[in-house]
């Protein structure tokens, strides 16, 4: 299965607001194939070459002043973990936790001695 890439990158703005309090936030999720969406991109889905535009858009706003950004960034960081604990937190909150969470964390190791076992039962 795969998350909906709209509600992870909402997930994913939420958090990183919530340690820069302040610094305006924006996602977007930037398709890097050639996939088709039959009514059209989804609202917040980007392809690569629209990506440029945006950002371009983007920076003709008014935006924060550069050290603000430069404050916001030393700050995300800091906040940056990447042990296992931490990637164990994040997916409970991404997938919802309990058996959701059990399931989208367990599924290769299930499908596998399933196989295992299946094909052992074929062979022996």
């Amino acid at each position: 299965r795969l998350h909906n890439p709209l509600d992870q990158n909402y997930g994913h703005i939420k958090s990183v607001g919530k340690i820069v309090p302040g610094v305006p936030v924006t996602g977007f999720v930037v398709l890097a194939g050639n996939a088709r969406f039959p009514n059209g991109l989804p609202e917040g889905v980007l392809t690569i070459r629209d990506l440029k535009r945006k950002l371009k858009e983007l920076n003709q706003g008014e935006g924060p002043n550069p050290a603000s950004i430069q404050e916001a960034w030393s700050k995300l960081q800091q906040a940056d973990c990447r042990d296992g604990a931490s990637h164990r937190k994040q997916m409970r909150q991404v997938t919802g936790g309990g058996l959701k969470y059990w399931i989208q964390t367990s599924a290769p190791w299930i499908t596998g001695v399933g196989l295992a076992m299946v094909l052992g039962g074929i062979y022996f």
